[in-house]
């Protein structure tokens, strides 16, 4: 979850000059947005690689969450 956290403070940073200037709740609500958008593709992507790797007999699961946000960090 933290990882996820600084994903989110990531992009509001890379994004900050296209907001403009925001209020202390227009901050938190937008930061509360990417973060709840980068959960949620953290987790979709994690369950289909999951079920993708279940289809394919004896093979271990292809990424955790925290390998995906690794790789999405360094891109």
């Amino acid at each position: 979850m933290c990882e996820a956290k600084a994903i989110a403070r990531s992009e509001l940073a890379r994004r900050r000059r296209q907001l403009g200037e925001l209020t202390c709740e227009q901050e938190i609500g937008v930061e509360n947005l990417i973060m709840s958008t980068v959960t949620k593709v953290l987790e979709v992507a994690g369950t289909a690689l999951d079920s993708f790797a279940l289809d394919h007999e004896g093979v271990e699961p292809l990424a955790s969450p925290q390998l995906v946000m690794a790789v999405h960090t360094t891109t």
